[in-house]
């Protein structure tokens, strides 16, 4: 769920020569800028992206996987945990898989 904001936009704009994947919230709130470039970042890109819905940015550190606190401080969505882990690792295994491993 990386903040695409400050990426200049030359790189954006030429996008990157490796793949990558890109897992996050559906949205930015407050920041359209970031969608926008890295929408722009995936076009000029062998890159894939996937948006989980009921996820928010904090969803994506170690915070929720140790504290319950984090839920109650409104910094992490809805999703379940370790629905929100299962979906992380099989997509970047399948990413490392496909890219790294090359079956």
């Amino acid at each position: 769920d990386g903040w695409m904001e400050p990426v200049e936009s030359r790189i954006i704009n030429d996008g990157l020569s490796i793949p990558f994947l890109y897992i996050g919230q559906e949205k930015w709130i407050n920041t359209p800028l970031n969608d926008l470039k890295l929408d722009s970042l995936i076009n000029n890109s062998k890159g894939k992206k996937i948006l989980l819905p009921g996820t928010k940015h904090f969803d994506y550190s170690d915070t929720p996987q140790f504290s319950p606190m984090s839920s109650k401080f409104g910094i992490v969505g809805k999703m379940d945990m370790d629905e929100l882990r299962n979906i992380i690792n099989t997509e970047v295994k399948t990413f490392f898989d496909l890219y790294i491993k090359k079956n």
